[in-house]
């Protein structure tokens, strides 16, 4: 039975997977020496730029290793090996506008028949929520599914049956219309939003901190407790989204990349251009600085060092408006504004801040200001005293 082949089917990963795996998601074409060499020795072969996604793929192996299949009385597991994760992927590629619940039934009865021999349907559903999260880069569950992975701390949307991919996209990273993010400065005197947000600024006034995260949903997302902010950072991934609709009809609308399996046009520029052109512009050499910083010691991609847009951007690119990007930009810039106060004393002050410990604080000034009056009272009687005294006895005057 495929249950018990291996209690882990996707642990092993070679260089021929990987290749499937970029031809699935890029629909990348080999030449004809890469399927008999091991190292590719044609210069324009798409594997050439496989170097460059040595972060996706250690993304890629993550999300699959620990895979294990759900117990089913069938004795089928949904995924058995990577090509049948591929083949997850290409279905819901070709059928990106269907909703989940009928493209998962599709694939299972083309692969099993009769139902009887299906998976477990949570199995099922999880193979899908792993191929979409390979694809998008967006953490997703299907309904009813979602427990696991709270438990892990991981919030994903949830993709549900009768909504499609192309649905699921859109409903994660909604557009907001924000006129003072992308216009531009009144005079030369004056100074946009996106060319205040730079990182030196962001961290020298607001204290701000930055770290990787492999989910689209989280970038630029503020956690205003800690201050740290999550950048992703598998940009050579994004670059291959945009190379892989740049030759589409109209290929920044929106529509027209979900529906071939790929990220929005508009939203892979928003990411990349607000890390490399607003939070670490490359003409800012302390900036720059920083963000090669964080490749060398906070594990961030190094193709985010690769300012190079000539490959992915069209002409009239050069220059986009921020969409799905612009209330994190704006949160930013309402923190470097109005900077939130962090640190040890001003958590121990925040714990101390309750209606319990204000009680207890009103009470210790209280007693102490009765123990300031009985002092007070007790001084006055004696300067009453000696006053007394002094009245009773006076000193005679010396002659």
């Amino acid at each position: 039975m495929d249950l018990y082949a291996s209690p882990y089917p996707l642990r092993k990963l070679d260089r021929l997977e990987l290749k499937t795996l970029c031809k699935v998601l890029w629909n990348w074409q080999y030449c004809a020496e890469c399927a008999t060499s091991t190292e590719c020795p044609t210069n324009d072969c798409p594997w050439q730029r496989s170097k460059r996604l040595e972060s996706y793929f250690r993304f890629y192996q993550h999300v699959t290793t620990l895979y294990v299949p759900e117990f089913s009385t069938s004795g089928s597991i949904a995924l058995r090996s990577h090509g049948d994760l591929f083949d997850i992927i290409s279905i819901i590629k070709k059928n990106a506008d269907r909703p989940r619940e009928s493209v998962t039934k599709e694939y299972f009865v083309k692969r099993y028949g009769d139902p009887q021999h299906f998976p477990a349907v949570a199995d099922q559903k999880r193979s899908f929520d792993m191929a979409v999260k390979v694809m998008t880069m967006v953490e997703c569950s299907s309904e009813n599914q979602s427990l696991g992975n709270l438990e892990k701390g991981v919030q994903p949307i949830i993709w549900r049956d009768d909504t499609s991919l192309a649905q699921f996209l859109s409903s994660a990273f909604p557009k907001t219309n924000c006129p003072s993010l992308n216009q531009a400065p009144s005079s030369a005197r004056t100074m946009n939003v996106r060319d205040a947000l730079k990182v030196t600024e962001l961290k020298k006034i607001a204290g701000l901190r930055f770290r990787p995260t492999d989910d689209l949903r989280h970038h630029l997302r503020l956690d205003p407790k800690t201050g740290w902010v999550g950048i992703f950072h598998h940009t050579r991934a994004l670059k291959e989204h945009l190379i892989a609709t740049l030759a589409e009809p109209n290929p920044r609308t929106d529509g027209e990349a979900i529906e071939r399996g790929n990220l929005p046009r508009q939203l892979a520029l928003e990411i990349l251009d607000s890390v490399q052109k607003v939070l670490f512009p490359f003409e800012s050499e302390k900036d720059a600085l920083h963000l090669e910083t964080l490749v060398t010691k906070s594990s961030f991609d190094e193709d985010c060092l690769d300012f190079h847009s000539s490959s992915y951007r069209r002409a009239d690119e050069s220059s986009i408006a921020y969409e799905h990007m612009a209330s994190r930009l704006m949160d930013l810039h309402e923190e470097l504004l109005n900077p939130t106060p962090r640190g040890a004393l001003f958590d121990w002050i925040e714990r101390k801040s309750g209606a319990r410990y204000v009680m207890m604080a009103t009470l210790g000034g209280v007693v102490i200001a009765v123990i300031l009056g009985i002092f007070g009272l007790a001084v006055g009687i004696f300067q009453a005293w000696v006053a007394y005294e002094a009245w009773k006895h006076p000193v005679p005057n010396a002659t």
